[in-house]
């Protein structure tokens, strides 16, 4: 699937297999735990833009429903952060994830982002996955519920790019 990024930069994503790639490598032992537990916890699909070998291996079985942290996330994923063991990998940085007074989350997408999904998928995304965050995009800044704020809001979203000297820390 060919795709034209923001950016004006033209990337094939089906040519890239990511769930082989971006993997802690695992013994045999290790390998046969993680299975058991990848298939227990329904996660298998999830290599494709997820690092779920070295999430099991830091964390083990004793975690694993819900929502993951960013540490282990693929450069491929749309929340891909700075907080990713993978940040800066072959020049690929995360967006960065801050928490506001209001103690919202809020998404400053990277470059990387930008290119890999637009202003399109990552909206999407949010209005999907992230409902309860806030994304900051170029010129705009999309609210909790996946529309626009309006002016009366910006005090509290400010846009693109993150205010300097805040904490990154994702959700």
């Amino acid at each position: 699937m060919n795709d034209q990024g923001d950016f004006g930069q033209t990337f094939d994503l089906a040519a890239r297999d990511w769930a082989k790639e971006f993997n802690t490598a695992l013994n045999t032992e290790q390998k046969a735990a993680y299975d058991k537990w990848a298939a227990a916890t329904g996660r298998t699909k999830d290599v494709e833009n997820y690092d779920l070998q070295g999430y099991f291996l830091k964390y083990g079985a004793q975690r694993g429903g819900g929502h993951l942290t960013d540490e282990f996330k693929k450069p491929n994923h749309p929340t891909f952060s700075t907080e990713s063991i993978y940040n800066g990998t072959n020049g690929m940085t995360g967006g960065e994830w801050q928490q506001m007074p209001d103690r919202m989350w809020h998404f400053y997408p990277s470059e990387h982002n930008m290119k890999l999904h637009g202003v399109n998928g990552l909206s999407s995304y949010f209005q999907k996955e992230e409902k309860g965050a806030v994304l900051h995009l170029p010129g705009m800044t999309m609210g909790a519920a996946g529309k626009p704020l309006g002016q009366k809001n910006a005090a509290v979203a400010p846009t693109y790019p993150p205010p300097a000297g805040q904490s990154s820390v994702g959700p």
